[in-house]
């Protein structure tokens, strides 16, 4: 499994990236502590943090951020964990199922939400979009910031294909992607 670690500016800037290859036998080890070096033009920035996993066909299969501010000199101040639990989980489609037709359902809960909405897209191994939508997130709280959503989302394959069902939260802000939670399923037409 391959990992990003991406550092960017309040710009959308990328101030810096590295790249981490794990071996499956340390695939269950998921602890990781890594400097990551930075330089702003003033004294203090907005940043976001953004962590990545992609799978052995270049697709991001899950992704998680975090804002920070980086000070240009002083003491470092790291805040604790607030959740342990994923922002976002993907109830439906299960992985590895038979999907036929031209429709797939997307069901789970998110605790993060910009303006109601996710976007779903649907990619190939081949790194080719073969679906996408947007779906309405629930404004009713389920407990610890959750909130359910669902959909009916379009694609069209001429044949039976592996896809990889991303479910994103944009926010426009950095890198543009806040969350990002994946399954990847067998399409069929």
């Amino acid at each position: 499994m391959v990992y990003q670690i991406s550092l960017y500016g309040e710009n959308g800037k990328l101030i810096n990236r590295k790249t981490i290859t794990r071996s499956p036998e340390e695939f269950g080890d998921a602890h990781l502590v890594l400097d990551i070096d930075f330089k702003i033009s003033g004294k203090a920035e907005a940043a976001r943090l953004e962590i990545s996993s992609v799978d052995p066909y270049y697709r991001v299969t899950a992704m998680e951020t975090t804002d920070v501010i980086l000070l240009a000199e002083g003491e470092e101040e790291i805040k604790s964990i607030l959740y342990l639990y994923a922002d976002m989980v993907i109830q439906q489609p299960i992985p590895s199922t038979l999907i036929q037709g031209n429709k797939l359902f997307v069901q789970g809960l998110t605790r993060i939400a910009p303006d109601g909405e996710l976007i779903v897209e649907c990619v190939n191994r081949e790194g080719g979009q073969v679906g996408s939508g947007v779906i309405e997130v629930d404004e009713e709280d389920l407990g610890d910031g959750y909130r359910s959503f669902e959909g009916e989302i379009p694609f069209q394959v001429g044949y039976s294909s592996w896809i990889r069902v991303q479910v994103i939260a944009r926010d426009g802000i950095f890198s543009g992607i806040q969350a990002l939670s994946s399954v990847e399923v067998l399409v069929s037409p």
